[in-house]
């Protein structure tokens, strides 16, 4: 289906007060840092969403801001939104290939990555298979069999199959969109646009993977790869 895509869920160790994943330095005062934080785990849409509204609770000159995603050119933009101020943004390294700002320096108004977002993938396609129930009662051992434990499983799985385009196959592989929770919409309007159920079975997939195989080529400008995703109950 078209404008099907997959989301990563990006995870915070601290408040709002702590330095890093983003500092934003402003040059009209002494080097003011002003510093917005998540803290609890976000998927990428939402992430930029929360690092544009704490930066404009903090309200540093040049609040409105603007951070967002455009799936055609496939960036991330950082900007003012009045074009008031320059301003220089500072990320972690893991947090800037998240969002694709590699490379950049000196001071600007609007800010766009140089490469795509680690932590968003545009498909070709995604195939959902029915979901499975994997409700299981399994006798567990641990430290070499010398403590035993009952372990309870609460959820069900998708079989999911992604394709994708060459460019798009590098950036599924790096891992980011591929492990940990993810999100995977079959489409970005419509019933996709709403969980997956047994009467939306065209809405998206939010859970956990479990298990994933490499990127294989169909076809020339044509890469697929298989998803196992739990989704809790």
């Amino acid at each position: 289906m078209a404008g099907a895509y997959i989301e990563a869920y990006a995870y915070s160790e601290g408040g709002s007060g702590a330095t890093c994943p983003i500092d934003t330095v402003q040059t009209f005062a002494t080097l003011t840092g002003t510093y917005v934080r998540p803290s609890t785990p976000q998927r990428f849409t939402d992430l930029l969403a929360s690092w544009q509204a704490a930066m404009n609770t903090a309200e540093p000159a040049g609040a409105p801001w603007n951070f967002y995603y455009n799936p055609a050119t496939r960036r991330v933009t950082l900007e003012t939104a009045l074009g008031l101020y320059a301003w220089d943004p500072a990320l972690s390294a893991q947090t800037s290939l998240f969002v694709g700002f590699t490379s950049y320096g000196g001071t600007g108004t609007s800010w766009t990555g140089a490469e795509p977002p680690t932590g968003r993938c545009e498909l070709i396609g995604a195939t959902v298979e029915p979901a499975e129930d994997w409700t299981q009662i399994e006798l567990a051992r641990y430290r070499h069999g010398r403590t035993a434990a009952v372990v309870w499983g609460n959820h069900q799985i998708h079989r999911i199959t992604v394709h994708l385009d060459q460019i798009n196959s590098l950036i599924y592989g790096q891992g980011w969109v591929q492990s940990g929770r993810i999100r995977v919409y079959q489409a970005n309007s419509g019933a996709a646009l709403n969980a997956y159920s047994a009467t939306n079975p065209a809405g998206y997939v939010d859970g956990f993977v479990i298990g994933s195989t490499p990127v294989a080529q169909q076809s020339e400008g044509w890469y697929s790869s298989e998803l196992l995703v739990g989704v809790p109950r």
